[in-house]
């Protein structure tokens, strides 16, 4: 694994996307106050974007290095084996969808294909360990075109990251990416008119950069430090 070329990739997104909206918050000294605050506006429509992106990026990257290293289900942390193998677990679920690797039952009842498929899997179990791992990442890492605490929480948790960090780590964490996701959806739509005062814009600056930054931290500790293999001393 190139953990050089990996890390100056993750610290090189981070830093044009903080670039950028740095630059775009130094137009402020040019406006009135009224101006503004509607400029404010536009600022937490960019915030939103970055904040996404680079969560996306930086998770995706983790999870593609992972995939890259020709690693078996056995060889990995029980959260990124069951991250390669949830196509095998949703289609346990479903009776409609292809199981994979286990073979096909038919039959025209569901429940009966089912149940069959959860016979299978247990015949299977020993086989489970040599499976390659291959982290569906489109799946794994969606942010479900509205990337709430929740959705991210569920993101770091399937990579095998302690998701209560972005929990406990600031008491209205949670509360002001909610407003951050909530301003941009009435801003996008059209539902906002007035601007934004310094200090919302501020705090919820603040709390953005805030998991941008643990965000990088959960990537480059995990690749760093293997925290993918099993018995890494992973969360």
């Amino acid at each position: 694994m190139d953990l050089a070329g990996l890390a100056a990739e993750l610290e090189e997104d981070l830093l044009w996307r903080q670039d950028e909206l740095r630059l775009l918050s130094n137009q402020l000294v040019n406006l009135s106050e009224n101006d503004k605050a509607r400029y404010r506006k536009a600022l937490i429509v960019m915030l939103y974007a970055h904040y996404e992106g680079f969560c996306k990026f930086a998770l995706s990257l983790y999870a593609n290095a992972i995939n890259n290293e020709n690693l078996t289900c056995g060889q990995v942390n029980h959260h990124i084996s069951a991250a390669s193998l949830s196509n095998l677990f949703h289609g346990l679920v479903s009776a409609e969808l292809p199981v994979g690797f286990l073979p096909p039952v038919v039959s025209t009842d569901a429940a009966i294909r089912r149940l069959a498929r959860q016979v299978d899997l247990l015949q299977a179990l020993h086989t489970l360990a040599a499976q390659p791992v291959a982290i569906p990442i489109d799946k794994v890492v969606d942010t479900e075109s509205n990337l709430s605490p929740v959705v991210l929480q569920k993101i770091v948790y399937r990579l095998g990251f302690d998701w209560t960090v972005l929990t406990s780590r600031e008491q209205e964490l949670e509360a002001n990416i909610n407003k951050l996701l909530n301003l941009r959806n009435h801003i996008a739509h059209g539902f906002r008119q007035s601007g934004l005062n310094e200090d919302l814009y501020e705090k919820i600056q603040r709390t953005t950069y805030g998991i941008m930054t643990q965000i990088r931290t959960f990537v480059w500790d995990g690749l760093e430090l293997s925290q993918y293999l099993l018995n890494t001393g992973a969360p």
